[in-house]
């Protein structure tokens, strides 16, 4: 059985963060998904350019939710 873990405490103060590899790799996923997600390849035709937007949104989904657990787990090291 696992004991479950308090809820993380709520942060009311800003927020100051140096961007690691880590954290920059996963915003410029997010970043770059999005874009593309907005401007599909030249030269696709049929169901091509909305099955490669779907590719894009589920990538910026997953490099957004990488990015706010990132954040989340600096946090909670940082207010323990």
């Amino acid at each position: 059985m696992t004991t479950q873990k308090p809820a993380p405490v709520l942060l009311k103060e800003p927020l100051t963060i140096t961007l690691d590899k880590t954290f920059l790799d996963s915003l410029n996923a997010y970043r770059q998904a999005v874009h593309a997600e907005q401007w599909p390849p030249l030269g696709q035709s049929g169901n091509q350019p909305s099955e490669f937007r779907e590719e894009q949104r589920v990538a910026a989904l997953r490099a957004a939710v990488e990015l706010a657990d990132l954040v989340s787990e600096w946090a909670n090291s940082q207010h323990p």
